[in-house]
Order: structure tokens, then sequence, then C-alpha cells
């Protein structure tokens, strides 16, 4: 009976050290793949930064909701990752342009397009060229475009410019119903 015991307790201590070995490895293993996928890549000479905005693009990076079943879908960056690689181009000698693919700039406003409006500008001045391309073109996306040196379209595509727009809803009667006094303020005439 004392030698069952001695080899029960000494098969116990060998499974024990070989999870904590495989545990430790694995770690080991799975820490390594991570920190390779964070490093940055290797920006080769006459590099040209490709730009493609079909998806919407969030405040944040990955702030967007996902459909699970979406597998062919990659990392979304947000607005100011965008930014941060254009002012990165910049700088990079190896970067020599920007390639825009701005197709319908997809779920963005205005807002985020001035945004990348000034950062496109600014990267223009810098001496390196900028080609826009797309198979339709909105009014947020030929905006964005328009800063680059040379536009190219579809020859099947069309431009679909109806101009910038703004609507302001005002629920004046449904506030008087509610009960809500409202204050109207103008500037100007």
């Amino acid at each position: 009976m004392k030698q069952f015991f001695k080899f029960l307790f000494a098969s116990c201590l060998g499974v024990f050290l070989a999870l904590a070995l495989l545990f430790g490895i694995g770690t080991l293993v799975i820490s390594s793949i991570a920190s390779q996928a964070d490093a940055p890549k290797e920006v080769k000479a006459n590099s040209v930064l490709h730009l493609n905005f079909d998806d919407p693009i969030p405040e944040q990076t990955n702030n967007l909701e996902i459909d699970p079943f979406a597998f062919d879908r990659d990392k979304v960056l947000g607005l100011s990752k965008v930014v941060d690689a254009i002012e990165n181009a910049k700088t990079d000698d190896n970067i020599k342009g920007i390639f825009l693919e701005v197709d319908a700039l997809a779920g963005s406003g205005m807002a985020t397009a001035s945004v990348l409006y000034d950062a496109l500008a600014d990267f223009r001045d810098s001496g390196k060229f900028i080609v826009a391309y797309a198979k339709y073109y909105t009014s947020g996306a030929w905006y964005l475009s328009s800063t680059a040196d040379a536009l190219y379209l579809n020859p099947l595509g069309i431009i679909d410019f109806r101009g910038p727009s703004a609507q302001i809803p005002f629920f004046k009667d449904m506030l008087d119903k509610i009960g809500v006094d409202v204050q109207v303020f103008y500037a100007g005439k």
C-alpha cells in the first residue's frame, strides 16, 4: 500500500510538472507571435501608401460593430491611425506618394472627410504625389480626392456631385405638445 501512494504522488507530480512546462512553452510561443504581429513592417524604397476607404472610418481603430460571420474583414483603422499613417508617410523617404481608393467614402461624414482632407493637403505640400481612383465619386469622395494631383474614374463610373448639404430638423410642434419651451437664437440677418 505504501508503494501505491508513492507511485501515485510521483505520477501526480510528473503530470503537474509537465503541465507547467507546456504552459510556460505555450506562453513563450504566443508572446513571440504577438510581438511579431505588432512590429512595424519594413517599407521598401519607392513605395506608395495605398489608402482604401471602402469601409466606414470610425473615430478609433476597430470601433465598429463587426459581423461575427464576416471572416474576410481585417482590422479597420480609425481616423486618428489613418491621419498618423499619412503624417508618417510624409516624413518617410521610402514613401513617394499616396494612392487613394475612395469609391464612396462609405459611412463617413464631412467632419471625417475634412480631417482627412487637411492631412492629405499637408502631405501634398511636402512635395509628394497623390493619385485618386474610384468606380464612382460621391460629394465626400470628390472633396477628399480634390487633394490629389491626378484623379481617375472607371470608364463605366459616375460622378454623383450634388454639392454639400445639411439638414437641421426642428421639432417645434412636437416640443410644444410635450411642454418644452424652445429658445431660438439667430446669428446675423
